[in-house]
């Protein structure tokens, strides 16, 4: 299985490499599930850096009306990133699957088809 930095950093190579061996395969869709992937771990990172400076705040002296506001915030992030953590789940098992159809590179000296 070729990692997934080397077909986002060569795609052109990879789809010439696909075509040399007459095969099909939908690289560009592969990317843009990769980019989706990427975001969304993005995301679910800002979640929890948010719900880690929450705990902190939490852990010094606040006033009721200053701390009930943080605790639904942060009940709130709890959720939302159990859901982000599924959909990143699901995603990432569907991008290694798309990944793993990819043939690895063929030595140049190959004859074509």
């Amino acid at each position: 299985m070729l990692d997934i930095r080397v077909i986002r950093e060569q795609p052109e190579a990879i789809k010439a490499n696909i075509r040399n061996r007459n095969l099909t395969f939908d690289v560009d869709a592969l990317l843009a599930l990769d980019s989706e992937v990427r975001a969304l771990r993005q995301q679910l990172e800002s979640i929890r850096q948010r719900r880690n400076e929450i705990s902190g705040l939490m852990k010094g002296k606040l006033a009721p009306e200053d701390r009930t506001p943080l605790m639904e915030e942060g009940r709130a992030l709890k959720e939302q990133e159990a859901e982000q953590e599924l959909r990143h789940r699901v995603m990432e098992e569907q991008r290694t699957a798309l990944q793993m159809q990819v043939p690895n590179l063929a030595h140049p000296d190959a004859p074509i088809g």
